[in-house]
Order: C-alpha cells, then sequence, then structure tokens
C-alpha cells in the first residue's frame, strides 16, 4: 500500500462504511464507499481541513447507463473470463455485448442487453 492510500486510511480511518482507497493516478486516489453516509462524512472532513477533492456520484452514471441499457460490473476477480460474466448476466435479458476490463486487482465488466 503506498504511503499517500496509507495516510487516507489513517486520516478517514473512522469514516463509516469505507471500502476501499486505491492510487488511481500518481496525483489521485479512488475512494469507495458502501453508504452514502460514508461518503457525506469524508466530504465534510476533507472540507473541513481544506484538503482539495472531487466527487463522482455512481448515481449519474447509471442512470446513464440504464438509459443506454447498460450494467456496470464491479470487482470481478481476475481471472473470470468474459464468457462467465456473460453466462452469469444472460438470467437477466439477452445479451448484446460484454467489454471487460483490468481495474487494479479486480476487472469491471460493461454489459450491454438489447431490450
Amino acid at each position: 500500500m503506498g504511503k499517500k492510500v496509507e495516510w487516507i486510511y489513517n486520516f478517514l480511518g473512522d469514516v463509516s462504511y469505507l471500502l476501499v482507497a486505491v492510487m488511481v493516478k500518481n496525483q489521485e486516489i479512488r475512494i469507495d464507499f458502501s453508504q452514502v453516509t460514508g461518503r457525506d462524512q469524508a466530504r465534510e472532513i476533507l472540507a473541513s481541513k481544506e484538503i482539495e477533492f472531487f466527487l463522482i456520484t455512481t448515481d449519474s452514471i447509471t442512470n446513464q447507463m440504464a438509459s443506454q441499457k447498460k450494467v456496470l460490473v464491479r470487482d470481478i476477480p481476475l481471472g473470470i473470463s468474459n464468457r462467465e460474466v456473460e453466462t452469469a448476466m444472460k438470467k437477466f435479458g439477452k445479451i448484446k455485448n460484454v467489454q471487460i476490463k483490468v481495474a487494479g486487482k479486480w476487472q469491471l465488466a460493461v454489459v450491454e442487453y438489447n431490450n
């Protein structure tokens, strides 16, 4: 774990619902929360310390993807194939396309449905 990521865990360690903090680029750290409450607590702490941050909500991404008949599947273990994702997701409808890519120590997939 990098020093910056370790600092985030120490600094925000008491924040509810902190899932993971990962170094995305040299100067950026992505922090995921399982509940909005945790995100709001972290935002208050960072703002009070005048630490610059930006917020990307999954609500806007989810709404955009829904209008395009797409679903984002995150935290897929490495080694799971495109075919395995398609098999697991076809119970929700007829699949048009599955795109999978590595995101850190995990994979994520965008599943596009026909209907």
